[in-house]
């Protein structure tokens, strides 16, 4: 249909009235009028007079555009009660609750709120006590590297992993929003202490 021109268009309905509203009839005064020309289609021809009828018009109808919600300031201010809340929301939840996109979302808390995803990292908590008994390990092991040539060849390294009941953190898919890097604390084996390190 973007190849006719307007006043052909209008010459198509006005043939299709003409002609007893038939499509055929329609085609062939069509080739008598415009020789040389192809006819329009069946599919043309019905979307031409279903446009006339219904709109009044035999232009292409224009389709509405999908404008990019504006973050406005109620929905900044929102999000960012939302964050200071609780902050450990993946971003894709907090869009889900306030009904915009993913994109949207981040722009307002990159953009506008100035945060960053922060991934929490696990470290080892030191006692006091922690470093008498790795020097006396340390003395121990060089004693027996002297005694036995191949102690090291005698050692078996193995792969370890952790399942807790206390509801540990998961530093795999745990993100925190925030203006910069806050500790928190986890109940992991060897690792009680958690702190943040930004992902930007």
């Amino acid at each position: 249909m973007n190849r006719l021109t307007p006043k052909q268009r209008a010459e198509i309905v006005t043939l299709y009235i003409e002609n007893s509203r038939s499509v055929v009839l329609t085609q062939r005064a069509y080739r008598r009028k415009y020789r040389g020309q192809e006819p329009p289609s069946d599919n043309t021809i019905r979307r031409l007079v279903s446009n006339f009828v219904e709109h009044g018009t035999v232009g292409d109808r224009r389709h509405a555009v999908h404008q990019r919600p504006r973050r406005s300031n109620e929905l900044v201010d929102a999000v960012r009660e939302s964050v200071a809340e609780n902050p450990y929301v993946s971003y894709r939840h907090r869009a889900q609750y306030f009904g915009v996109s993913g994109t949207t979302l981040r722009r307002i808390l990159k953009d506008d709120l100035h945060l960053f995803p922060y991934k929490v990292q696990l470290t080892q908590r030191i006692l006091p006590t922690d470093r008498p008994r790795r020097l006396e390990y340390g003395q121990t092991v060089a004693r027996m590297v002297d005694a036995e040539p191949d102690f090291w060849k005698q050692i078996l390294m193995t792969d370890e992993a952790h399942f807790t009941l206390s509801g540990a953190v998961n530093k795999q898919n745990c993100r925190i929003w925030g203006t910069s890097s806050i500790t928190s604390s986890s109940r992991a084996p060897n690792a009680e202490r958690a702190s943040t390190k930004d992902k930007r």
